[in-house]
């Protein structure tokens, strides 16, 4: 009976995480929902595969089955009932006025209860106790200290407040995720799954593996590769380091420099353009200022910190007496550019897209089609339907930490809204 609620449950999971990128591309190719449906729908789909699932141990990219249990199955009910509400009363909340209904705070309290807990089992406590906070902050304003203290809010108001204001759960965070992350992240797992990852990989050794400590200066080459097309440093490292440990460790790197190594070069994949991680988009939108500018602003810092890790790759190299790959173990850079080289096509166009002032999402789309398209051409480059589906399930898969910590901090957000903190903040600090 259990194998049986366990093999329903990653059903379940690989169905909403699918459902998830396939609704996604269609609204970037069609247009998006409303604003608060495109968001509600999000958290919908991929809040409950908190409580249903954990992030595997042997690989960071894929999701393993939680043991049932009645906890957090209410939890992830809980969150799909609220986002339905939401999305079924958003247009009436528009037009009410007065108090919010009673339903309207039993509502909007599980869901702040659901997305907390959420937050805690997918990023940890520092996030969670931190809304907490907040919270409370609100509520017990006239109890405060010096300048931060507020008149103080009510529990309905909060809740009312951080259910329907453009600055609440369903705020600029949580939009972000829905508009832009989701469907770069997609392009970067389609890309992959035709073999734009192996060509990246491929290229780096060739490149570096003949240099001294080579398996680890192409472990960050290839990771500065792979976070051109994945903003996710976990997709990096599964990716990059199934190949690039492994030969480390074997001329002569140690086990936990290698790890860490690689670990470290898949974390610059956050601010590696054009691809980047969500608060790319977030600084783009509360900044203003077009995507492109922000990539363009991450270039230098991007290639020092690639620089930096390169270079104490080789300081480690030298210390402890490394050499390079012989040329009969590396990859041939010409027989992969022949093979798979058209796959670098997709990247081109999404810098062109954009540059020529392109909406990133509407980049992204066509990239994804680009992508399609080229890979298909070549039978080496053209997977099965079945891993196509698998990537796009695990495209999804990746955006479920993230659409949950833009949740929470939705939370923080209206917080700072509601009591004006934020506002008291940036003038005593000068600005």
């Amino acid at each position: 009976m259990n194998s049986k609620l366990k093999i329903d449950s990653k059903f379940l999971i690989n169905l909403m995480c699918f459902s998830c990128s396939a609704i996604f591309i269609y609204t970037a190719a069609f247009g998006m929902f409303s604003v608060t449906t495109q968001r509600a729908l999000m958290l919908l789909l991929l809040g409950p595969v908190v409580f249903l699932s954990y992030a595997s141990e042997e690989k960071d990219d894929t999701l393993e089955v939680k043991p049932l249990n009645l906890f957090n199955t209410l939890m992830a009910l809980a969150l799909v009932v609220a986002n339905v509400y939401v999305i079924m009363t958003w247009k009436d909340k528009i037009l009410m006025t007065g108090e919010s209904t009673l339903i309207d705070l039993v509502i909007g309290t599980i869901l702040i209860i659901v997305i907390l807990e959420a937050t805690r089992q997918s990023t940890g406590l520092f996030l969670a106790a931190t809304a907490v906070i907040c919270i409370i902050y609100a509520m017990f304003g006239p109890y405060m200290p010096g300048f931060i203290a507020h008149r103080g809010e009510t529990w309905e108001r909060i809740v009312n407040y951080l259910l329907t204001s453009p600055d609440g759960i369903y705020g600029t965070p949580l939009g972000i995720a829905a508009s832009y992350v989701i469907i770069f992240v997609i392009f970067g797992a389609m890309l992959e799954v035709y073999g734009g990852g192996q060509l990246f990989i491929d290229v780096a050794y060739s490149a570096a593996g003949r240099f001294r400590g080579g398996p680890g200066k192409a472990a960050i080459v290839a990771s500065a590769l792979m976070g051109m097309i994945s903003g996710a440093p976990a997709a990096n490292v599964s990716t990059v380091g199934t190949f690039t440990i492994p030969l480390m460790k074997k001329v002569g790197y140690d086990p936990d420099v290698a790890a860490a190594s690689v670990s470290v070069a898949a974390t610059g994949g956050m601010f590696t353009p054009p691809i980047m991680g969500a608060g790319a988009f977030i600084m783009a939108e509360y900044l203003g200022v077009p995507y492109l500018n922000v990539c363009i602003a991450a270039i230098v810092p991007c290639v020092l910190y690639y620089l930096a890790l390169f270079l104490l790759v080789d300081a480690q190299a030298v210390k402890s007496g490394l050499v390079g790959l012989p040329a009969s173990e590396l990859p041939d850079v010409k027989k992969a550019l022949k093979e798979r080289g058209q796959l670098g096509l997709p990247i081109i166009f999404l810098f062109a897209a954009i540059i020529i002032g392109w909406s990133p999402v509407k980049a992204a789309f066509w990239a994804i089609v680009l992508t399609i398209m080229i890979g298909s051409l070549k039978k080496d480059t053209r997977p099965k339907f079945k891993d196509v589906l698998v990537a796009l399930t695990k495209a999804s898969r990746s955006v479920v930490p993230i659409v949950v910590t833009c949740a929470a901090a939705g939370i923080i957000t209206g917080v700072f809204s509601i009591t004006g903190i934020g506002a008291k903040l940036s003038y005593s600090l000068g600005f």
